[in-house]
């Protein structure tokens, strides 16, 4: 989705949010983060990528592997699997 009108959207709106909460830059960092982890991880980046593993299984693993990251950013995670985005 990274470079598309649909990324530039959800990132937009998700930053308006957290800005609007005061939580800005802890979520900016969370996605900094979270793109850096699957990126840098061929098998993570496989498991998300995977037609075979439902949605919910995906949704969860990540938020157990991304415990620590802001409200704002697990109902992202959330919104995205949601929507078929991420």
């Amino acid at each position: 989705m990274a470079g598309t009108r649909a990324a530039i959207r959800y990132a937009k709106a998700i930053l308006s949010m957290a800005d609007s909460i005061g939580v800005a830059n802890e979520v900016n960092n969370d996605m900094i983060l979270i793109a850096s982890t699957i990126k840098g991880n061929s098998e993570l980046n496989a498991f998300i990528q995977s037609p075979t593993i439902s949605v919910e299984v995906k949704e969860s693993a990540l938020l157990e592997v991304f415990a620590n990251i802001n409200g704002v950013s697990k109902g992202f995670f959330h919104l995205l699997f949601e929507n078929k985005r991420f």
